[in-house]
């Protein structure tokens, strides 16, 4: 009687069992362009995959090799429930990648090289020592003075490519770290080491000055520029951070622009094996300027300033010896939203100030934004796309004609996105 009892119950157990247990996924990802993709970044929402336990997070395997794809999951909104899975994958022209969709807890989730980053060391007693911070209020009219309270003057984003900074101050200029390695270098930049002068991993190799530096920004009203610096408020938070791509945000409020006061906010995203970053830049408030800018510092670049068009893409380039470090430097912005698109070229600082005076030399920060070749494209919101090249990483590219083609080369990359199809 006690084994007839057990049958119906095993029975009904591995029933239970089968139907709960999750179909078998796959996922094609394919290459429909007439070009390769190199390290393409594919993003899937959650959504697409149907899965209703979100303590389960896909990892992708190679149907052929069985190996893993380089991926990263993402809670954008940080409310504990995953929004997004980003993966990078290179296909040749027509090629496609077929891959089963494994099920795992966070606890398993594979771990990977890191290959991005953010960074933002933080010095409470501004005694050499900074701790890092994932999110910080800046004080108000904060100056970046010795000793540092923020290592290298600020926030700072990497990849396996490239790295940049922007200033915490009322600046916010942004610069270049140009790399000769492709680990993550940030944490260690600016506690011992001068680098403004060659180092292991590379140097600083931009001049910023009062110019926008490689892709800060701005608006113009009423026909005058207005740097998006000097306001009342200035927050950082990582959103993602992890071996394909790292996000952050940089909010402002108390932006006065020709008497109305408004807000800012910038989304920073660096993904792997690009030599550049994307930002989004929005304003919200009441007479909202008509052009959002982003520029290039065109301080000890001895080239000529180019407005460029990619498919829809508009742009400016600025490429030629850099008398920082007497090597090739080539910089470019670009935006997908050419309504509205035009160049300029800013006043430079001799044409403003008294360069020589013991003024002008004794304080960082100067409010007319000079020596900048700028991109300007209608508000309230614009996504620019920011690349460089440095000859110091990159010994082939050493001309204007070769980062010419370089520059579309990344920009067809970033347009040419492969198709997914997940069964």
């Amino acid at each position: 009687m006690k084994l007839r009892r057990r049958i119906p119950l095993l029975m009904f157990m591995f029933f239970i069992i089968a139907c709960t247990r999750m179909p078998v996924q796959f996922i094609d990802i394919k290459n429909p362009h007439d070009r390769p993709l190199i390290e393409a970044c594919v993003v899937i929402p959650k959504s697409a995959f149907h899965q209703t336990d979100n303590s389960l997070y896909p990892v992708i395997i190679n149907s052929e090799n069985q190996s893993i794809l380089l991926s990263q999951i993402d809670d954008l909104d940080n409310n504990g429930v995953w929004d997004e899975l980003a993966l990078l994958v290179s296909l040749q022209t027509g090629e496609t990648f077929t891959g089963r969709i494994k099920w795992v807890h966070r606890e398993d989730y594979p771990e990977f090289t890191a290959r991005t980053n953010v960074y933002l060391g933080k010095s409470r007693m501004r005694d050499g020592h900074f701790t890092e911070v994932r999110e910080e209020v800046f004080p108000p009219d904060y100056e970046c003075r010795t000793p540092y309270q923020y290592q290298f003057e600020g926030v700072g984003w990497e990849n396996d490519r490239i790295a940049f900074r922007t200033y915490c101050d009322r600046r916010n200029g942004k610069d270049i770290f140009g790399k000769t390695i492709p680990d993550m270098i940030l944490a260690d930049i600016g506690k011992t080491d001068n680098y403004h002068e060659r180092q292991s991993w590379g140097m600083d190799i931009l001049k910023v000055g009062n110019s926008l530096g490689i892709g800060a920004v701005g608006a113009v009203k009423n026909g005058k520029i207005f740097r998006l610096a000097d306001t009342r408020y200035h927050d950082f938070k990582i959103i993602a951070e992890g071996p394909v791509r790292s996000i952050f945000r940089l909010g402002f409020e108390g932006w006065i622009i020709d008497g109305d006061t408004l807000s800012a906010n910038e989304t920073i995203t660096i993904s792997a094996g690009r030599n550049g970053y994307s930002n989004t830049f929005e304003v919200t408030g009441k007479n909202i300027p008509d052009t959002l800018i982003s520029g290039l510092s065109m301080i000890g670049i001895d080239g000529e300033p180019e407005s460029i068009k990619i498919q829809d893409w508009s742009g400016i380039s600025l490429s030629g010896l850099n008398d920082v470090d007497e090597h090739f430097l080539g910089m470019a912005v670009f935006t997908r939203k050419a309504e509205g698109f035009s160049a300029g070229i800013t006043p430079k600082a001799s044409d403003i100030y008294d360069v020589e005076s013991p003024e002008y030399k004794a304080v960082k920060f100067h409010s007319k934004i000079s020596d900048t070749y700028y991109l300007g494209t209608s508000g309230p919101a614009a996504d620019f796309f920011v690349f460089t090249l440095w000859e110091g990483r990159y010994p082939d590219i050493h001309t204007s004609d070769l980062f010419r083609k370089a520059v579309q080369d990344e920009i067809l990359s970033i347009t040419h996105v492969p198709e997914v199809v997940l069964k």
